[in-house]
C-alpha cells in the first residue's frame, strides 16, 4: 500500500502579501484555490498590488515600537541595523528564529547565527550578549528567539505603531553595506517611528492628519537620529552612497519627494524609501513616493 505523500499549504493575506499559516495535508485532499510550487500550494484569495509588492519582497515582517523610540532605547546604535537584519530570520508567530535549507527550516544555531550575521568574532559576542541582556534575544531549550514585545511576523494583533518591514530589502542592505555603512542604516532605522503612515515621509507628528503633515527640517532630522546638525550634510552624502536594487532598478532609500498633503500645492518631504518599510496599505501612493528615488 502505497503511503500518502503531503503537501505543505502556504496561506496568504491577499491584501498584505504577509503568510498567515503554513499547515500540511494529504496530497490527495482538495484544495479549492492555490498555485502549486513544488512541493507546496500557495493559497491566496483577492491578491492586492500591496500583497503583490511584499510576496516579490520576500515577504515582510513587523517592527513594534513605543513612544517613538525603538525597542525603547536599549539597543545600541552600532548594533541596530544588525538586529533589524537578525529578525528577517524569524518564523511565522513564533519568534523563533530560523535558518533554511533547501525547502526545510529548522532552529537556528550558534554557529547559524555567525555565519548569517557575518561578523568578526569579537563584535558577534558583543552583539549578541548586548540584545540578551536587555531581553530582546531569549534562549530556550538552545533555540533562539526574538521578543514579541517588539517583533512580529504572522497573524496576531498588532499594537497602534507597527512598522512593516520587507526582508528581501533589509538583507540585500546589510549584505551591502559593510563597516561605517552599518551606522548610516542604524541612523535610518531610527527615522522609523517619525515616518508618516502614508507617505512614508519624516515628520515630527506621523499620526497628524494629512492636510497638518509638515516636513521635518533638517536640523529637527539630525537631532532625532543623533548627529550635529552642521554635520547633517555629510550624512545625507554618505547615505545617498546606499542604494537598493528592486526589479532591475536602483534607489535611494532616502531623498526628497513631492506630493499633496491636504492642500493644493504640492509639498517637498523628506522620505524613506517605502521599499525598505511602511505602514501603509496604497500601493499607488507608495509608488510615487519609491519612483522618485530613482537613481538616474
Amino acid at each position: 500500500m502505497n503511503e500518502k505523500t503531503r503537501d505543505t499549504v502556504v496561506r496568504f493575506d491577499g491584501e498584505t502579501g504577509e503568510i498567515l499559516a503554513e499547515f500540511q495535508m494529504d496530497s490527495d485532499d482538495s484544495i479549492t484555490t492555490g498555485k502549486r510550487i513544488g512541493n507546496k500550494i500557495r493559497y491566496v484569495k483577492n491578491q492586492t498590488d500591496m500583497g503583490k509588492l511584499t510576496e516579490k519582497l520576500n515577504g515582510c515582517y513587523f517592527i513594534l515600537y513605543y513612544n517613538n523610540e525603538l525597542f525603547d532605547g536599549l539597543v545600541s546604535e552600532k548594533n541596530l541595523a544588525r538586529l533589524i537584519f537578525l529578525a528577517t530570520h524569524l518564523d511565522y508567530d513564533t519568534n523563533l528564529l530560523i535558518s533554511k535549507r533547501g525547502s526545510q527550516k529548522y532552529p537556528m544555531t550558534e554557529v547559524d547565527l555567525k555565519v548569517a550575521m557575518n561578523l568578526n568574532p569579537k563584535t558577534f559576542r558583543q552583539f549578541i550578549e548586548e540584545i540578551k541582556t536587555c531581553g530582546i534575544l531569549t534562549v530556550t531549550d538552545g533555540k533562539y528567539y526574538l521578543s514579541d514585545k517588539y517583533f512580529m511576523k504572522g497573524s496576531g494583533k498588532k499594537p497602534k505603531n507597527y512598522t512593516r518591514v520587507y526582508i528581501y530589502s533589509i538583507q540585500f542592505l546589510y549584505a551591502h553595506c559593510k563597516g561605517k555603512q552599518h551606522t548610516r542604516l542604524a541612523q535610518l532605522f531610527k527615522l522609523l517611528p517619525y515616518v508618516d503612515y502614508q507617505h512614508n515621509c519624516v515628520t515630527k507628528y506621523p499620526n497628524t492628519p494629512n492636510a497638518l503633515l509638515k516636513p521635518m527640517t533638517k536640523t529637527e532630522i539630525a537631532e532625532m537620529i543623533g548627529i550635529d546638525p552642521y554635520k547633517f550634510r555629510d550624512f545625507e552624502k554618505a547615505i545617498t552612497k546606499i542604494t537598493l536594487t528592486f526589479d532591475g532598478n536602483d534607489y535611494y532609500v532616502v531623498g526628497y519627494a513631492k506630493f499633496k498633503a491636504g492642500c493644493e500645492e504640492e509639498k517637498t518631504f523628506y522620505v524613506v524609501n517605502p521599499l525598505i518599510f511602511n505602514s501603509n496599505k496604497e500601493y499607488a501612493t507608495l509608488k510615487d513616493i519609491w519612483t522618485q528615488l530613482l537613481v538616474k
